[in-house]
């Protein structure tokens, strides 16, 4: 067993008699600079008493030599020791330069006065750093009519680049003499933003779409030629001008029911009539909200005043008279279960706050009620 494998194995000893906590480390060199790496893999906040050692040597120089005796001096290690905190998933990350002294790299535990190993590596073990950019997600806002690309950092390395989008529209085909039919694609807009994507980050790059008319277009996006075209080409849909009404939520406060009516579409809305059913053990409250004019990406907060009983559920209706030429006409509708039981306020006062109590036991039905 080599000398690297046997401190691993101590330092997991250790970890099970002193409490260790599970880290990943990993190091790497850039620039003259020695980077060490500490992840908190565990679903717990990390907190301990560390210290990272740097155990250093100096290569001889001209002025050190006798002859043909070079005379190596040994430099005392470098130490840095606090307190590292890390939630669950976060990293932090130790340098020391320059990278021409590091004789190995070590990371310690304090526990009192017994410090525990966690992590060694030999300064000819240390791999170099790694410039890793890639697109993960190109696709199309309809709300906002913003073509989105998504670019994920997993190297080693905080790096700012320009990312350039080429928008295509459907080919057009053409009879060449010598070739017979081909096709040449139709370049709509190029456009190019920089940006900056940290080590082990995601960012998502917004470019203004608002003059493409509908229809179909392939999208790629290059980041600074760091890789190929093909791995970064999408078809996005730019739908005819319409809006889209949803319900995006629906909640119960006292006496009241507050309803969120949103238009997800590209378009306006006007003048249509939201339907909400109440339904309670025993009975159904119907009442008809009108919203006179909802833009894109907006919303609106419908107010119903409820009745006591136990209010089992909520169904809404979007568009009830299909008023609305809509993208989507299968989204129309939005059910929340309460199991609710709604009573008068307590403590004086009737209208907003209070409210009763929550999932009570549901009343008894008697026979013969509707």
């Amino acid at each position: 067993m080599n000398l690297f494998k046997t401190l691993v194995l101590v330092g997991l000893v250790f970890s099970m008699l002193a409490g260790v906590f599970a880290l990943s480390f990993d190091t790497y060199k850039v620039d003259g600079t020695v980077y060490l790496k500490v992840v908190n893999d565990q679903d717990q906040q990390v907190s301990m008493n560390y210290a990272f050692v740097v155990d250093r040597t100096s290569p001889c120089s001209k002025s050190k030599k006798l002859g043909q005796i070079c005379l190596m001096y040994v430099l005392g290690p470098f130490v840095e020791n606090g307190t590292l905190e890390l939630g669950p998933g976060e990293s932090t990350v130790f340098t020391y330069s320059p990278l021409a002294n590091v004789k190995d790299v070590k990371f310690y535990q304090l526990n009192g006065s017994q410090p525990v190993l966690l992590y060694t590596v030999q300064a000819g073990s240390i791999r170099d750093a790694v410039k890793d950019v890639k697109i993960d997600n190109i696709s199309y806002s309809v709300s906002s009519k913003e073509i989105l690309v998504d670019i994920d950092n997993v190297g080693d390395l905080n790096v700012t680049f320009p990312v350039t989008l080429s928008v295509e529209g459907m080919p057009i085909i053409i009879a060449d003499p010598d070739m017979g039919y081909r096709k040449i694609p139709t370049y709509i807009q190029r456009d190019s933003k920089t940006v900056t994507v940290n080590a082990g980050n995601t960012v998502t790059v917004a470019f203004d779409a608002s003059n493409l008319s509908p229809g179909t277009y392939l999208v790629s996006a290059d980041l600074d030629g760091d890789a190929t075209p093909d791995d970064n080409k999408a078809m996005i849909v730019v739908p005819l001008a319409k809006p889209d009404l949803v319900v995006t939520d629906a909640y119960v406060q006292g006496m009241r029911l507050y309803v969120t009516v949103a238009n997800q579409g590209n378009d306006t809305a006007t003048s249509f009539v939201t339907r909400i059913e109440a339904q309670y053990q025993d009975r159904t409250l119907v009442e008809d909200k009108q919203v006179q004019s909802l833009s894109p990406g907006s919303s609106e907060i419908l107010v119903v005043n409820l009745e006591t009983g136990y209010l089992v559920g909520v169904t809404v209706y979007v568009d009830t008279a299909n008023a609305v030429n809509e993208l989507d006409e299968s989204n129309n509708q939005y059910t929340e279960t309460f199991n609710q039981m709604i009573s008068e306020p307590t403590g004086g006062g009737a209208g907003g706050g209070g409210g009763g109590a929550v999932n009570p036991a549901p009343p008894t039905p008697v026979e013969g009620d509707q």
